[in-house]
């Protein structure tokens, strides 16, 4: 066997272990495309190949249209990821699909912590990136939103690459973007946002999300505050004013009591009476003084008058 043929061999080994495809993207579908000219069935092979003992045995072919985690691909941290069913979503497009499954339906049996979203649980795959059309949020619409992804992909933003240190955690894409795309369908009007950043976990992990809105970092610092102390009120002024009040009202009696003694005091005696028999007495003395007989009888009636009046 010559060299040529040994090398042929090698490279047909080669050929039949990497990750495969029969599903292909032209024509109006050919922005789903990455920088290194793969599909997005071929991206999604990488992804899906990632939780597996052997990666390269990932073959993506038509049935991609209704293939989901637990129905033809293994339940793990890389199918059960929002990028994966982009990426996949899309391949099923370019298969010919015009039914694209919801995202409630592909994780249908994916456990709550194998569920990424806008990101992948490990570090991407060095034979291939990531195009920033697959980090759509698509919780909110709950399917896969091709014309959003077409838009984002008109921007032409590098695609998400994969770095692994030793060391230091690390997950560095080819471009930290914001695409802000604006897409005019039958006079409305839809806005997309997306951020790609890489969020470190470990050593070798690559973590890509997406944010519609870019948000100021919070520290990890956490603000106390105390309420200020209650201060007591001081009980001094209320006795205070209640003694005032009291004494207020003492002086009041007081003179009140002082003002009707005086009067009191002042109110002139009444006259004494005299009886009715003394009165008359008296008006004869002065109408009969003029009489010498009368002196005698005026002596007697003073005496009774006198008398009368004791």
């Amino acid at each position: 066997m010559t060299r040529r043929e040994h090398v042929a061999l090698l490279l047909l080994a080669l050929t039949a272990r990497a990750q495969q495809t029969t599903v292909s993207c032209t024509g109006d579908l050919a922005w789903t495309w990455n920088d290194r000219n793969q599909s997005p069935c071929l991206v999604g092979a990488y992804l899906l190949g990632s939780c597996l003992s052997d990666p390269t045995s990932v073959n993506i072919t038509s049935d991609v249209v209704a293939w989901r985690p637990g129905y033809g691909y293994t339940v793990n941290l890389c199918s059960c990821s929002t990028v994966t069913y982009a990426l996949m979503s899309a391949c099923a497009i370019c298969a010919g699909t015009d039914q694209i499954m919801q995202w409630t339906t592909w994780r249908d049996v994916c456990p709550q912590e194998m569920i990424s979203l806008m990101s992948i649980p490990f570090d991407v795959p060095s034979g291939t990136a990531l195009p920033l059309w697959s980090l759509q949020n698509v919780e909110r619409s709950n399917y896969f939103d091709p014309e959003v992804a077409s838009n984002v992909a008109a921007a032409n933003e590098p695609d998400v690459e994969g770095t692994t240190s030793s060391d230091q955690p690390s997950a560095q894409p080819a471009s930290s973007s914001t695409q802000d795309s604006t897409t005019k369908t039958s006079g409305s009007r839809s806005r997309s946002e997306t951020v790609a950043e890489p969020v470190l976990e470990s050593s070798t992990t690559t973590v890509v999300s997406t944010r519609t809105k870019s948000h100021v970092p919070v520290t990890a610092a956490t603000a106390e505050t105390t309420a200020p102390p209650h201060e007591k009120q001081s009980p001094a002024p209320v006795v205070a004013g209640v003694i005032g009040a009291l004494v207020a009202v003492c002086v009041v009696a007081s003179s009140i009591a002082c003002i009707i003694r005086r009067k009191g005091y002042l109110r002139p005696r009444a006259r004494r009476k005299l009886p009715v028999a003394a009165l008359s007495l008296v008006m004869s003395e002065k109408t009969d003084s003029s009489s010498p007989s009368s002196t005698a009888s005026a002596g007697a009636s003073h005496k009774k008058v006198e008398t009368s009046l004791a």
